[in-house]
């Protein structure tokens, strides 16, 4: 079971520089809590009190009905406490086969793999803090670095995805081969309020910067199109592309959006 995490603490990652995949010079960065690993954490404590409580309904129920059995020999009572048994060993059952969280660990899985690639292609003049709280949902990386500030939101969807005029889509494809419609939403909404939200947080801290955003699509089996011209919705092999801008910001003033970003 997952650890639990202290609620919106932020704790410093520990840096494995001899990894092959990450830059000789890593970034800063700064983690808080995951909403995603929280709601893992707690899904995965609902599940062990259900079966710990199926094993005490059905452990209790074949022990009275046995010893009642044995004292007035009636043998319907030991059949009675044997179904108890059967149906608490059929919830555990259940419970272990259905994983409400399978949705929430493949995008728990697109985080970590958009955090691999930033530490790959940022060097130490860059700041990053993963799953920075707002009152529109977490964001997966706040980047700060001389390219400028990036709200960057992880999709780890497979699938084929298209964005034109008339908004997303995403198909796939069945086991049978069979396309068919799945559900993707917009995920610009977020991203957009969260921009928002901190480009008036910066502000109202006496800094005035432009906070960009990017929709990252981290599923290597995703195929993304494109239509409406929209730059800032890509493929996670496009992400160096983003920092290789020239420099907008200084040191300093780098140092200071950290700073107002964590104070």
């Amino acid at each position: 079971i997952m650890e639990p995490l202290n609620h919106r603490n932020i704790s410093k990652f520990t840096l494995n520089s001899s990894s092959s995949n990450w830059a000789s010079d890593s970034p800063v960065e700064i983690k808080k809590e995951s909403f995603l690993e929280k709601k893992i954490y707690e899904s995965e404590i609902a599940k062990e009190k259900i079966t710990n409580g199926a094993l005490k309904f059905g452990g209790i129920n074949f022990l009275v009905f046995s010893i009642i059995g044995l004292i007035i020999q009636v043998p319907e009572f030991f059949i009675a406490g044997a179904i108890f048994l059967g149906i608490s060993f059929l919830v555990i059952l259940v419970n272990a086969l259905f994983d409400d969280t399978i949705i929430l660990k493949a995008g728990l899985s697109g985080e970590q793999i958009l955090r691999d690639k930033l530490r790959s292609i940022l060097s130490s003049n860059h700041k990053v803090i993963y799953n920075y709280p707002t009152p529109y949902g977490d964001i997966d990386a706040l980047v700060v670095g001389p390219a400028g500030v990036f709200v960057l939101e992880a999709k780890n969807h497979n699938g084929y995805i298209t964005v034109d005029e008339n908004g997303w889509q995403r198909q796939k494809v069945g086991q049978m081969g069979t396309v068919y419609d799945a559900s993707i939403g917009n995920p610009e909404k977020q991203v957009k309020r969260n921009v928002w939200f901190i480009s008036n947080l910066l502000k109202q801290k006496g800094i005035n910067v432009w906070v960009d955003y990017f929709v990252v699509f981290t599923n290597p089996e995703v195929k993304l199109e494109v239509k409406n011209g929209n730059k800032r919705i890509i493929h996670i092999d496009e992400l160096d592309k983003v920092f290789s801008n020239l420099t907008k910001l200084d040191n300093q003033t780098i140092d200071n959006v950290f700073k107002a970003l964590n104070s």
